[in-house]
């Protein structure tokens, strides 16, 4: 596990060998499931202050904060959830799921 929070405004190897990992795992499921090439030259990489990130406290959530960080962040929203939104999240993204349907 790698702990990449620094009180400086530099990058430190372990928080770029996320990226590097991130973005090569992402290109590749792209190119494998869509056939073409992720442009990710344009992409940027935003700071967030620790405590403007919903945390979860428990270990049974993670999959759903991650689907909820991307669902936010994709639309452009703060991250505003709590953790006690997560049982509402959970049972809507059952809907979603058994019905083929995002709303």
């Amino acid at each position: 596990m790698f702990h990449i929070q620094n009180s400086k405004k530099v990058d430190c190897p372990a928080k770029l060998y996320v990226r590097y990992v991130v973005r090569k795992y992402l290109t590749k499921e792209y190119r494998v499931k869509k056939g073409c090439v992720l442009e990710g030259s344009r992409w940027t990489v935003a700071r967030m202050r620790t405590n403007a990130i919903p945390k979860q406290v428990n270990g049974d959530d993670c999959g759903v904060f991650a689907c909820k960080y991307a669902d936010f962040l994709s639309q452009g929203k703060p991250l505003t959830f709590r953790e006690c939104d997560i049982p509402l999240f959970r049972k809507v993204m059952v809907w979603e799921i058994i019905h083929e349907k995002i709303l």
